[in-house]
């Protein structure tokens, strides 16, 4: 697969409201919510990285290390999602599926849960994490 890079925006949420890393202090992992930003911010920048046959998600965003997308905690619905450092181990590990042009679905390796935004909700500030519900997101999103 060619490389992806771009913003990362839920397909049914409005356009500009895309994932961020909310780079605040020095701690294990980092908040991903939704912003509106513009999508060349750094924070708003992500890479699909190969692992065998799945993924990191990883951030462009190098300060203050490579951040990938984690399961934080269990692998169960409503488990929330945060960038760690990327270490490729399997709570940072998702099959990525691309059924058609720049819509993308991710699940997870534990547990095999789709990456959403918590609730189903759209909004600034909203965290994301995992559900059995599918969410589509468009990937890259530079509009």
């Amino acid at each position: 697969m060619p490389p992806v890079i771009g913003s990362l925006r839920p397909a049914d949420g409005p356009v500009g409201l895309i994932a961020v890393v909310s780079i605040a202090g020095a701690r294990p992992h980092y908040d991903i919510e939704l912003a509106t930003v513009p999508p060349t911010s750094g924070n708003a920048r992500w890479t699909l990285v190969s692992a065998g046959n799945y993924y990191g998600i990883q951030s462009l965003n190098e300060t203050p290390s490579k951040l990938a997308m984690t399961v934080s905690g269990a692998a169960a619905p409503g488990a929330t999602i945060v960038a760690s450092e990327w270490k490729g181990a399997p709570e940072q590990l998702w099959k990525a599926t691309n059924p058609v042009g720049r819509i993308w679905n991710f699940y997870s390796y534990t547990g095999g849960l789709m990456l959403q935004t918590l609730g189903g909700v759209f909004g600034e500030g909203v965290k994301l994490a995992l559900n059995r519900d599918e969410q589509d997101w468009v990937f890259p999103d530079d509009s």
